[in-house]
């Protein structure tokens, strides 16, 4: 609040933000705006014009009596992808296939495509035993290894990858649909499916847990790398 206003429109300004920041009833209001009046004039902070003590109480009242609704102050920075288009259906209505509806429509289209690749019908899928490497938001922001198991619950869908670090088995799980997950890409496939990457040896299992207490095989699959 202004203490001292000095110049016209310093004191224009505070009778004005006075009317503006109030929100009760008309009649309270019109009490409250002479009472304002008759305090500031006291203090002799404002001697204004007649005229501009008018136009500050019709520009309140005009606001007080509007039945305008204000717009709401929408951030103009934050920006929302639009939700893929996805047909809504007479038995979708009825609530049958509800939870396939909400997992196409709340994936993003890159989404969506890298959980496919983690499904057991993609052409080119990733299997247990490849090396990955994920690109986080958050730390580690980049993390390397071997994949050990696929948890397959659709859009909550989850993988595990383990690493030795300074002679430390280090485990990170990661959702796939989470949006700090940045980028995954494969550096080392098993089996012969796919393109990117290298082609190595699939695997029989599809928990691939043994590895924690057989560093011996942990090491062979990450000598895949380093030919």
């Amino acid at each position: 609040m202004v203490k001292n206003p000095t110049s016209g429109a310093s004191r224009l300004a505070f009778a004005l933000g006075v009317c503006v920041t109030w929100s009760a009833p008309p009649f309270s209001s019109f009490l409250s705006l002479s009472a304002s009046f008759q305090h500031l004039a006291g203090e002799r902070l404002l001697p204004l014009p007649l005229s501009a003590m008018l136009n500050a109480l019709r520009q309140c009242t005009r606001r007080l009596v509007s039945t305008t609704a204000q717009p709401y102050p929408f951030s103009t920075v934050a920006t929302l992808p639009p939700p893929p288009a996805v047909p809504v259906t007479e038995p979708l209505k009825a609530g049958k296939g509800l939870m396939s509806y909400l997992t196409q429509r709340l994936l993003t289209p890159e989404k969506a495509a890298l959980l496919a690749r983690f499904g057991k019908r993609h052409p080119q899928r990733i299997l247990p035993g490849s090396v990955l490497q994920v690109s986080a938001g958050y730390a580690p922001t980049s993390f390397t290894g071997v994949l050990l198991s696929i948890r397959r619950r659709g859009a909550d869908t989850s993988i595990l990858l383990r690493n030795i670090i300074n002679r430390t088995g280090v485990e990170v799980q990661y959702f796939v649909c989470s949006p700090h997950v940045k980028d995954i890409k494969v550096l080392n496939r098993a089996g012969a499916r796919g393109t990117e990457g290298r082609a190595g040896t699939r695997m029989r299992r599809a928990k691939l847990f043994y590895l924690r207490d057989s560093p011996d095989k942990m090491t062979a699959i990450s000598a895949g790398m380093r030919k």
